[in-house]
């Protein structure tokens, strides 16, 4: 009997440390990614403009992709049209086009899709 009590004791800390690598993932994103997307691709890949049928302004829309198919996968960094487009190594698809993202940027979005993409809403929604 004793052990049966034991049981929940150890649910819980098996999963607190994955609540907080969740945490520390959308921190990762409201800090550093989102910033990133609103400065330097939702002028043309927003909700006003939409280049290469391309939306990186929600998960959703990133996940969907655009005219060269889905911008991410989630926990793969290797395989995502998005890091290969900021890195410019994915032919005719260097985002931005004009001025190349820093490596500390880059490696921001690789761990951000690393870590499963995750979005969190930043606007408040009229009540």
């Amino acid at each position: 009997m004793k052990s049966t009590a034991l049981i929940p004791i150890l649910l819980l800390l098996l999963v607190a440390p994955l609540r907080g690598a969740a945490a520390d993932a959308e921190r990762h994103f409201t800090d550093i990614v989102k910033p990133l997307l609103d400065s330097r691709c939702i002028s043309c890949h927003g909700p006003d403009k939409v280049k290469g049928a391309l939306r990186l302004d929600s998960r959703e829309a990133i996940l969907k992709g655009g005219d060269n198919g889905p911008s991410i996968v989630p926990g793969k960094p290797s395989e995502s049209l998005l890091l290969k487009a900021v890195m410019h190594t994915a032919p005719d698809l260097e985002m931005p086009p004009k001025e190349k993202l820093t490596p500390k940027d880059i490696a921001a979005f690789e761990k951000w899709i690393q870590d499963g993409a995750p979005w969190v809403q930043t606007t408040n929604k009229p009540s």
